[in-house]
Order: C-alpha cells, then structure tokens, then sequence
C-alpha cells in the first residue's frame, strides 16, 4: 500500500469514526448512529426522487417539442455548476489552509502525496453532488429516448469525469476568494452574502421548475443552444451521449483529463507557498486604550455566543438562512398580492388563511435557525474551558437560549408587523401571529438545548461536522418540522378561529415551554457535567 493510499484510508477512518463505531459499548450509542445513518439516506433518496419527479414533467414538455436531448446539456450544466459550488466551499478546508497541514508536513511525505489526498476528498464531494443532481436528469432523458445499455455504461463513465474541470474552476475562484476576503476585516460577511444570494437563486429556479411552460422550457432551448456552442466540452457529452460516439466519449475524457492534470502539476509546484499565503489574516486596527467594561456573567457569555456565530461562516449559512427567506417573503409578498401567494403556497383559495399561512411560512424558517440545538457541541475541545469558570451550568446553557431568541424572535416580530401592514391584516391576525411565533420560538430554543445534551457531538475537526452532519441538528429539524406539521394538520381539520387557536396554541407551547426548562434545570444540568 503506497502512502497516497494509506493517507487516504487514514482520513476516511477518521473522517467517518469507523474507530469509534467499532469500540461503541451501549446499545444507544449503536442506536444514534443507526438511526442518523437511516435519516441521511432517507434525505438523499427523498432528494433523489424528487429530482426524478421534476425531471420528467420537464421532459414531458421537451418530448413535445422534439428538443429532448436537451436534457443532456441541462443535465450536463447542473452537475458542473454544483461541482463549482462544491469546490468553492470545500477547496478551503481541503486544498487551502487545512488544519493538519502543519503535522501533514512534518510527516516524511511528499508534497504531492498530500496533495493528492486531499484533492481525493474534493472529488468525491463533488462527484456525490454531480450525481444527486445530474444522474436523475440522465436517467429520465434514457427512459423517455428508450436507450439502451450502451448508454447507462457510457453514462457512468462520462459522469466520473465530469466534475474534474468544474473543480479547477471551483479551486482557482476559492483561491481568489481567499487571497481577496484575508485582506478584509468583513470578509465573512462578503462570503455570506455572496452564499445567500447564491441559494436564493437557486431556489428561485427550482421554485419556477413546478410553474414552467411549454413557452418558457421552449424560450431556454436557446440557451441551451448557445451554451453548447460556446462550451465545446458540453457538445462533445451531448453527441457522445445521445449518439453513443465512443470517438466523442474518450475526447471529452481526453480534454478534462488534461485540464485537470495540468492543473495538479502546477499546484504542486507551489503548494507550500499557497498554503502559507492562505494562513494569512487580517491585522486587525490600531489599539486604543479605553475605559475597562464590567458586566454580569450572562451578559459576557451572551456576547461570546453572538460574536463565535457571526465569525462562523457555516455556522450562519446553515441557522440563519431561515431568517432571511422569513424577510423576503414578508417584504416581498404586500407587492406580488394574494396571486402570488396562492401559487407559492399551492392553496387553492387563500382568503382567509392569508395570516395562518404566513404563519406557517414563518415557523417554518424559526425551525430552520436551530443554534441552540448544536452549541454545546460546537464548544468541542475547549468545552472543559467554560466548565472551568466559576460560572453555574445555568448561566451557559441560559447564554445559548437567548442566542437563538436574540436570532429568532426580534427577525419574527419585525417580519410578522411588515406582513400584517403590508396585506392590511385585523389587529387580532397580528396578535395571533405575534403570540403564536414567540411560544414557538421559545420552545424551540428550549428542546434545542434538550436535543443537544441528549446528543452531544463534542469530537470534532471542523464546525461543518456538528452544524451540518450532527444527530443533534438534524434531530432538531426534524422535531420542529414535525410540531408545526401537527398544528397545521390541527387548524385545517377543526377550522377553529385563528385567534382563539392561537391563544390555545400558546398555552400548550407555554406548558411545554415550562417542562422543558424544568428538564434543563434538573436532569440537563446533571448531563451537563458529565460530558
């Protein structure tokens, strides 16, 4: 086994905690890593199919106008675009800056054994993706041409090799971005920004997929055309493809796999001096001298929450887009009318349930911004740090609750008034919203802190494993999903008057709300200390 080989196998051991499953003790244990296992491939199946379902009203339209093969070039775009997006996220923690690049480089390797196993797990990532999101369109385009084995064989292999220049591509920009974001002190905030409008436009065109026209999908053939012109890559997968070329196929393989190749050679001529470039940082101002601030425990632990979250990039992109869909969606829907809303919210008359549906909308995106259900976690290593001050359990675990109010609720009242004024709303809808949303937002802070005691992640290497890939946020997400599928499924069948359900509605979250905090003080704390 060469040291590429064993460097790879080393991290993936690492990376998944084979090591630990296999010394797992207790039957709990085994069953929290079951049951995550099942919910992640219950996700990607669901996404799966669900790309399948889109696909095919698509190519229901194109089958009409005899442009099907233009499934090959949207399929072809979608695979490398998410391979770019990938590789932007994750060239960063890969390929830039890593954090074990100082013990990777002390070990006896070769620069370009490090660097060829780190670029393995960039090219997996961004396979795993080009899969989800190009296969399900290859696979209706086979079905409705009636294709036949060649086709699926040749697919396979072309879809390998597919996201290798959308890598480099992805790479370079990351670099650049990196060089540029490290000489400013705001540069996450420009990286934020950037991500958000980013999912907002795709979103916004996976939104216009289950609204599209025969005139709009004909409208795009256009583009498609001129993308394939332009890109010759894209011409070389359409005809090696739809005709199955093998003269095209291995052309394609050819060009991408000197693309790719030329550029590890050039990355591993300068790969020390990039990544020591990357580890610079911004300086920071001149220091000032100022009068010393004293304030109470709470407040100091609160302040830390707030400036660890907005210093976090994956921690904000994950907790905190929910806020900004909440804010569109308030600002935006008073312009559009009820037309609009009926059509986003597929309710076939929505007078009437204007207030209630928003309000569905809203509690929906407070279930997205889960900060308290992966705080504890995200404390890691330095856990033992904030046990060691002479600070009571309470006062932390209290700091992490207002953390997520502090996100949640002000974004809620602000957004709930906006709407209200902007569709002209009874006073009493606006109350009912009002009451309805902060009973939940409480809550949720509450059993999120619940939710990560009961599954704490505190081994970790990167923020991304808790905030994205923890039991504890999932499990979060879900449980939240789950409550406001309940009230949804409760006011729809009783009819009941809004108000009157919302004040009924507060009470039960209030209860709830109380047992919840009452765990906290008593058995969570008990929890608490033992992790």
């Amino acid at each position: 086994m060469n040291k590429t080989t064993l460097l790879i196998k080393a991290n993936i051991i690492n990376s998944l905690g084979i090591n630990k499953l296999k010394t797992m003790s207790t039957k709990t244990e085994k069953a929290k890593t079951i049951a995550l296992g099942v919910f992640i491939l219950y996700a990607l199946v669901t996404s799966f199919g669900t790309m399948l379902f889109l696909n095919f009203r698509v190519s229901v339209f194109l089958k009409e106008i005899n442009a099907l093969d233009q499934m090959l070039i949207m399929g072809f775009i979608s695979a490398s675009f998410m391979a770019i997006i990938m590789s932007i996220y994750k060239a960063s923690g890969y390929l830039y800056a890593f954090k074990d690049f100082d013990l990777l480089m002390s070990l006896p390797l070769k620069n370009s054994t490090v660097l060829m196993s780190k670029i393995f797990f960039l090219y997996m990532s961004s396979l795993l993706l080009a899969f989800l999101i190009g296969l399900p369109t290859f696979i209706v385009y086979g079905v409705q041409s009636e294709k036949g084995i060649l086709f699926y064989c040749m697919l396979v292999v072309l879809m390998l090799f597919i996201p290798l220049v959308p890598m480099v591509i992805g790479s370079g920009l990351s670099l650049l971005l990196g060089r540029i974001s490290s000489r400013f002190k705001k540069s996450n905030a420009i990286i934020l920004i950037g991500s958000f409008v980013l999912i907002l436009i795709f979103m916004a065109g996976s939104a216009l997929i289950n609204t599209v026209s025969k005139e709009q999908i004909q409208g795009s053939v256009q583009f498609f055309d001129w993308f394939a012109r332009a890109y010759f890559p894209a011409r070389l997968f359409v005809k090696a493809i739809a005709g199955t070329e093998l003269f095209n196929m291995l052309g394609l393989v050819f060009v991408y796999t000197a693309v790719f190749t030329s550029f590890i050679l050039c990355f591993a001529i300068s790969f020390k001096k990039i990544n020591a470039k990357m580890n610079e940082s911004y300086g920071g101002t001149t220091y000032k001298m100022n009068e010393l601030q004293v304030s109470s425990p709470l407040k100091a632990l609160v302040r830390k929450e707030i400036k660890y979250y907005f210093s976090t990039y994956i921690y904000v992109l994950n907790t905190g887009f929910g806020v900004v869909m909440m804010t569109i969606f308030a600002v935006g829907a008073p312009f559009f009318g009820q037309k609009t809303i009926q059509t986003l919210l597929n309710i076939p008359d929505v007078t009437g349930y204007i207030a209630p549906s928003f309000m569905a909308f809203a509690l929906f995106c407070v279930g997205m911004t889960y900060t308290s259900a992966v705080s504890i976690s995200l404390e890691g290593k330095n856990f033992w740090i904030l046990r060691s001050l002479p600070i009571k359990e309470m006062e932390i675990m209290k700091s992490k609750i207002f953390l997520q109010m502090i996100i949640t609720l002000p974004a809620l009242l602000l957004n709930t008034t906006v709407f209200a004024l902007g569709m002209h709303l009874a006073w009493k809808d606006y109350v009912a919203m009002v009451l309805i949303g902060s009973g939940f937002g409480v809550f949720m802070a509450l059993i999120g802190i619940v939710i990560n005691l009961i599954f704490p992640k505190m081994e970790w290497k990167s923020p991304v494993t808790v905030v994205k890939q923890s039991a504890s946020a999932l499990l979060a997400s879900l449980f939240s999903f789950g409550i406001i599928a309940l009230m949804i499924a409760s006011f729809a069948l009783m009819k009941p008057d809004f108000f009157v359900y919302s004040v009924f509605l507060t009470f039960i979250l209030s209860i709830l709300s109380g047992g919840a905090w009452l765990w906290i003080k008593t058995k969570g704390v008990k929890i608490f200390n033992q992790l």
